[in-house]
């Protein structure tokens, strides 16, 4: 090998490592995805804490025992996990209070935060409400 290619041989095997390195760090397109079936999931928790809340006010100002489509809340709210089909879990916490939960695939991803009377919770994967009547 002559000495002439080696800068060029070590450039090229550093930008090597850099892209290996970026995508460890980063996770990939993998987890990219990942990200984005959460993120949808985290979208249904809330469409499902509006459901509920409506259903509630329907309801004489009391919570469901437990998740389905009435008349009354004509909303489009998925009820199970549009990837997975499993049911989001649905509980009732107090007479004014209850949680909706996913399972996520990347917890450590998605933030903790909170909308009007809700929390969301990334490691337990559950949006907990208070209603509020």
């Amino acid at each position: 090998m002559r000495s002439e290619y080696l800068p060029q041989i070590l450039i090229a095997l550093i930008v090597v490592v850099a892209v290996i390195v970026g995508l460890v760090v980063v996770g990939g397109p993998t987890a990219g995805r990942m990200e984005k079936r959460d993120e949808a999931r985290i979208t249904d928790l809330r469409e499902l804490a509006s459901f509920v809340e409506c259903v509630a006010d329907s309801n004489q100002n009391t919570l469901p025992e437990e998740l389905g489509q009435i008349e009354s809340c004509s909303r489009d709210v998925r009820l199970s996990d549009p990837f997975t089909d499993v049911p989001y879990r649905y509980e009732p916490i107090s007479p004014t209070a209850f949680r909706v939960c996913a399972e996520l695939e990347r917890p450590g991803a998605a933030t903790q935060t909170s909308w009007h009377n809700w929390e969301f919770e990334p490691s337990t994967g559950c949006l907990t409400a208070s209603y509020l009547r």
